[in-house]
Parts: structure tokens; C-alpha cells; sequence
């Protein structure tokens, strides 16, 4: 059993959110809207596609699974705009403890898990309103197998995801795709390898690659889980990294004749 030095652990200030911050210092992204607190830079508690989902489909009184929720941003906006319950589902274990930091400093309702959602997913027999993947398919090595997993569990899913670059902006992407020829995942939807930049970096999907789908591909396989109806809501979040496209997909009950 390693010995620790507790006397490395102590506090000698007067209790503060900025000592609770400051276990994480240096792994903060998100800019933590409490005055004086000194956190991140990038705004991720204003989240736009949050309100632009939301006026959609409510979010109010809903359940609501969230797929990676990182450092616990999407979770509080959603319970501020009224959300029954937030479930959010995180594998890497220092985005959870930072989810849990910020959950006391906000007295946040939503209970943080740590754990792959992939396997979640797959023996879930919990039925939720919502389901969030924001930033999430495009660090699948099988996205195809997570959408129809989503289906499982709710009728109602948001997404936000990069896609495979549209034709003419190739060349943006040439050195992050291994080859110029897509994958058939499932022997039908077109996807291609993404390598990641380090060989040591692995991002949200726990692997060293992932596999990107086309927008169109995106799109049929959503239809075939059963979302038939998907609400474009554009690419204008676009960034250096790809095209990107934001939607909500749900499942529309056919009307008895």
C-alpha cells in the first residue's frame, strides 16, 4: 500500500470555492461562472446549442441522460432550465471528479456516474425523455453500434458531432484521415478512420482512433434506429477540426389510419 504525506494535503486558508477549484488547477477548460473564482477560459456554462435544443424540445420536467458530460456545464444549464432529473454518464475518472466539484459548488440535483456509457448503454432498462451526445460520436470506433443503443432508451436525442469533411474542404483534414477510402460500418454506413495527433492521446471514446461518419451516413442511421424525424439545425458551429453539424432527432409515432 503506497503511504501518503498528508501534510501535502492541507489547506491553510479560510474554506473558499476557489480551494475547491484549485485541486484541479491547470485541468480546468470551462470558465466557472462564480465571481473571483479563477478556472478555465472557454465559455462552456453559456452553451448556445443547449438553448437552441431546448427551444425545440423542452427540457422542462424531462429525464435526461447525458453521454460525457466532462466537466458538468450541460448538466447545470439543463437543470436550470428545469429538468426532472440529469443522469450524466463520465469514463475519464478526472473529468467525474471535476463533475463532482462542480456539482456541490452549484447544488446540483444531477447524479454524476463514473463509467463507459457503451456498456451502459448496452443492459439499460431505464427509459429517459432525452438523450445528450454532444461531442460524443465522433469518438466512437463504432458510432453506428451507439446510436442504436441511444434508440433503446429514448425517443428524443440531440446531437452535436463532427462528420467526415464535405467534398472541397479535403484538404483541411488530408493528414488526420488514414486513407481516402471510407470504412462500411455494418456493411452500409460510409465512415473513415480519424487518427488522433499524439500516440499517447486518447480522447473522449478511450481509443487511439475513431471512426467518422459522413453526414449522410449520420443521418440514414439515425432514420434506420428509428428516429424519423431529425430536425436540422445547421453547421454554423463549424471549427478547425471538421464539419460539424448540430440536430435533434426523434422518434415520430405513425398516425393510425
Amino acid at each position: 500500500m503506497k503511504k501518503l504525506n498528508y501534510a501535502n494535503y492541507y489547506i491553510s486558508t479560510a474554506p473558499s470555492a476557489q480551494n475547491v477549484v484549485d485541486i484541479y488547477k491547470g485541468y480546468w477548460l470551462s470558465k466557472l461562472p462564480i465571481e473571483g473564482v479563477e478556472s478555465g477560459d472557454r465559455l462552456h456554462f453559456e452553451d448556445i446549442r443547449i438553448e437552441l435544443w431546448n427551444n425545440v424540445v423542452s427540457v422542462k420536467g424531462k429525464t435526461i441522460l447525458e453521454l460525457g458530460p466532462f466537466e458538468g456545464f450541460h448538466a447545470c444549464m439543463l437543470e436550470e432550465l428545469g429538468a426532472k432529473s440529469v443522469t450524466s454518464i463520465e469514463a475519464n475518472s478526472l473529468s467525474y471528479q471535476k463533475c463532482l466539484v462542480v456539482k456541490d459548488l452549484f447544488k446540483l440535483q444531477a447524479n454524476f456516474m463514473l463509467g463507459d456509457y457503451r456498456e451502459y448503454l448496452k443492459n439499460c432498462n431505464e427509459k429517459y425523455d432525452i438523450v445528450l451526445a454532444s461531442g460524443m460520436l465522433y469518438h466512437m470506433i463504432d458510432p453506428v453500434e451507439l446510436i442504436f443503443d441511444i434508440a433503446k432508451v429514448t425517443d428524443v436525442l440531440f446531437i452535436w458531432t463532427h462528420c467526415y469533411p464535405k467534398p472541397g474542404s479535403e484538404g483541411l483534414y488530408k493528414n488526420k484521415f488514414d486513407s481516402e477510402k471510407p470504412t462500411l460500418l455494418h456493411k452500409k454506413y460510409k465512415a473513415y478512420k480519424h487518427m488522433y495527433p499524439q500516440v499517447d492521446y486518447h480522447a473522449g471514446g478511450g481509443a487511439k482512433y475513431a471512426m467518422w461518419l459522413t453526414e449522410e451516413s449520420l443521418l440514414e442511421a439515425l432514420k434506420d434506429a428509428g428516429f424519423n424525424d431529425i430536425i436540422y439545425m445547421g453547421d454554423g458551429f463549424d471549427s478547425d477540426e471538421g464539419s460539424v453539424v448540430l440536430l435533434t432527432a426523434k422518434k415520430q409515432q405513425k398516425q393510425l389510419q
